[in-house]
């Protein structure tokens, strides 16, 4: 696929992608009375050119620990996409101990997991949505698989985390369980530096052949799947406010993005300064 048609599907891909997400967060909405009741054109006025940051957090199935850190910034004003892998290991603070970035979110939720990335990064996050694994499991189940091309053998059991991957190296046709458990597999000689990319190649591979306008009459039937297993800081409206401002790109610009890291075991800590140029560029970090 060249790389103008893959703007496009992954354009495409995207909208529908957070458009099923709005029928989730619909549910979450109605119930915690969540946006404060914005209606649709005020919310597409006000970030119109503005440039907004939603973090989605990728859960095991216990909902406790965030296997996938990423965050998707949305630029209007430059036409781009951008998304950024942050690695679970990442050092951070944590009441006053040191930790590794998917702890925040068993320790004080989302409300914790957001600020943490903020304290990290920098950046301004204005929404978050929380994916529990179960869900991608159940999607790509309803969607048939997704063809992928394995980069290594797999082999890693964890009973306490009930993880057991068993997966040969090489192109095949994954279900929900087997695209979960390579997802989540991390013994690579790079560590997450080198899962992050694993998964982004695998979202690509997703986005290649899953996302077309086949597939959106599945949507109510995924819906009524996994409602159970997402959470977001946003209501319908405010989450379409995304899609709507992705679909006035003209030439969007998509870029992928891992957060900049050393190994320092058991952590691996940010580089700051490679980071600030990508955050500053890309992210809308201010500049102190």
């Amino acid at each position: 696929m060249n790389k103008k048609l893959f703007k496009k599907v992954f354009l495409w891909s995207l909208s529908v992608y957070l458009i099923l997400f709005a029928l989730v967060s619909c549910s979450v909405f109605w119930n915690r009375n969540l946006g404060g009741g914005t209606d649709i054109a005020e919310i597409d006025e006000a970030s119109a050119n503005e440039q907004r940051n939603l973090i989605i957090f990728g859960t095991d199935k216990s909902g406790l620990r965030s296997d996938v850190i990423m965050v998707l910034s949305v630029d209007p004003t430059k036409d781009t996409v951008s998304l950024l892998s942050i690695p679970r290991d990442t050092k951070v603070q944590i009441n006053r101990g040191n930790q590794k970035i998917n702890a925040a979110l068993q320790i004080g939720q989302e409300s914790l997991a957001v600020q943490t990335v903020k304290d990290l990064t920098g950046l301004s996050i204005h929404d978050y949505l929380t994916v529990n694994f179960s869900a991608v499991e159940t999607v790509i189940d309803e969607l048939g698989g997704v063809q992928f091309d394995v980069p290594c053998d797999m082999d890693y059991e964890d009973p306490d985390q009930d993880l057991f991957i068993h997966i040969r190296k090489g192109d095949q046709l994954l279900d929900g369980a087997e695209s979960v458990k390579v997802l989540r597999f991390r013994q690579y000689p790079m560590g997450d530096l080198q899962r992050n990319q694993v998964q982004q190649d695998f979202f690509h591979a997703v986005f290649e052949q899953k996302f077309r306008a086949k597939y959106i009459a599945k949507i109510p039937s995924i819906y009524s799947l996994i409602e159970e297993n997402i959470e977001s800081s946003m209501s319908v409206s405010e989450l379409l406010s995304y899609v709507n401002a992705i679909s006035k790109m003209e030439e969007p610009v998509i870029q992928t993005f891992e957060l900049p890291v050393s190994i320092a075991d058991p952590y691996v800590v940010m580089n700051e300064w490679e980071a600030d140029q990508i955050l500053t560029e890309y992210f809308g970090k201010e500049v102190e």
